[in-house]
């Protein structure tokens, strides 16, 4: 039982002491670069199918890179008739790097 007490404290410590190295990396903006934001823009439907089930979502984003390197895009659809209902659909996640682009989802 000394003994098992003894490891684990031994294993704390290396994991402590060994914390400061998994720093997160601070990145300042840079002032003659301008800053984007993140957002979704200019959503648009560019193809339905013909029973109304199925459409791809066109959409131009921007992202900043403030939440990590890449972020996920996947839609929420609001049911019409009852405001803050809103569910996600069978749709894959779109995962985006920092800077902006144009995405589609099939939806």
């Amino acid at each position: 039982m000394k003994l098992l007490k003894q490891l684990i404290v031994g294993v704390l410590t290396v994991q402590l002491g060994l914390g400061p190295i998994a720093q997160p990396i601070l990145t300042q903006p840079n002032p003659f670069q301008p800053q984007t934001g993140t957002g979704i823009a200019n959503l648009r439907v560019t193809q339905q199918s013909a029973d109304g089930t199925e459409v791809v979502l066109a959409m131009d984003y921007s992202y900043d890179g403030f939440g990590g390197p890449n972020a996920q895009i996947l839609p929420l659809i609001e049911k019409k008739d009852q405001k803050g209902i809103a569910a996600w659909f069978g749709a894959d996640p779109v995962i985006v790097g920092v800077g902006k682009g144009v995405i589609s989802l099939k939806v």
